[in-house]
């Protein structure tokens, strides 16, 4: 039955576009029903079943994107730093979940964003590379974003499939970082990961204590594509 359920699962992969709704629905409880039987039927309940959960799956997923009508639009957007905020030469990467209230764009409520935090040409230090950003901190930001999209040369990277498996709606950057507020300082697991991060590094001054924050609180930050290999 599991060979059936993936075979119906890589049918639905194939399709150039996806089927509505209650079709995907009217599938699933046939796919149920037939399940239920013995023989053959079975096996076609199975294969119906993986092709309508894949097909609800996937469409639930891409309801979470950003539409067109805000695609390059400027909003304000309050929410919290998920996850270990990446800091890298004249960027800050970091993840944000907007929060689910009716003050906030109703496209972006609730949805988790992948953006940047850009320095200006005239800044210098942690602040140049928004290194004020702590995992768990609330804020008040200014944003421009879009729906997720990546470069389409073969063997690359498919950054739209990555951001749909990681329910990412839109990514952006932050504009006008002046206007940028802290609302709440860092709180939750992920500001204790990055907490437990900083005192790992200070303890093991060795290139290897990137191996350590990884393995204990699965921080990837420091490892490269050597390292991975």
């Amino acid at each position: 039955m599991a060979a059936a359920l993936l075979a119906g699962v890589a049918g639905c992969l194939r399709l150039p576009a996806l089927p509505p709704v209650a079709a995907a629905w009217l599938v699933l409880v046939a796919g149920l029903v037939l399940w239920w039987r013995s023989g053959l039927p079975r096996f076609a309940g199975a294969l119906l079943c993986g092709f309508a959960l894949a097909s609800l799956h996937a469409g639930a997923a891409m309801s979470l994107r950003l539409p067109v009508a805000l695609e390059r639009a400027d909003v304000m957007a309050s929410g919290t730093v998920v996850d270990l905020p990446l800091h890298e030469p004249g960027r800050t990467r970091f993840r944000f979940r907007v929060d689910d209230d009716g003050s906030q764009e109703a496209a972006l409520r609730g949805r988790l964003l992948q953006l940047s935090w850009y320095a200006d040409r005239g800044d210098r230090g942690d602040r140049a590379q928004g290194a004020l950003l702590r995992a768990g901190s609330r804020w008040e930001l200014h944003l421009r974003v879009r729906a997720p999209r990546g470069l389409r040369n073969p063997g690359s990277i498919d950054a739209e499939k990555r951001a749909l498996a990681a329910r990412i709606a839109a990514t952006g950057y932050v504009r006008d970082p002046e206007l940028a507020r802290e609302s709440a300082p860092a709180r939750g697991i992920d500001a204790w990961r990055g907490r437990m991060a900083a005192r790992i590094e200070a303890s093991v001054p060795s290139p290897s204590s990137r191996f350590v924050r990884a393995l204990a609180l699965g921080d990837t930050r420091g490892l490269q594509e050597a390292d991975w290999t």
